[in-house]
């Protein structure tokens, strides 16, 4: 199985008569604290906790942080891309 999403370029086999969508995305605005909160949800990061004991999110937190501005409480748009797959079953 190969997954790259940066590329929407999947290869799960999909058994359906494969029907186009339109492009989605998903937008808000959030302060730092609030996509640091987002991050700590994910899987990955949860499993990197256990296995290594330590945070992942601080290797990029220093970095996030100076990228983000002065106030660490200002807002930014946060953007994802949503990717479908719908197909008809006959």
């Amino acid at each position: 199985m190969k997954l790259d999403i940066l590329k929407k370029n999947i290869e799960i086999p999909f058994p359906f008569k494969e029907i186009n969508t339109p492009n989605f995305k998903m937008k808000t605005n959030w302060n730092m604290y609030q996509l640091f909160n987002y991050m700590q949800t994910w899987s990955a990061v949860k499993k990197y906790q256990i296995e290594r004991k330590t945070d992942p999110l601080d290797l990029v937190r220093e970095d996030i942080k100076n990228l983000w501005s002065a106030e660490e409480s200002d807002q930014k748009l946060i953007t994802w891309d949503i990717y479908l797959r719908v197909g008809i079953i006959r």
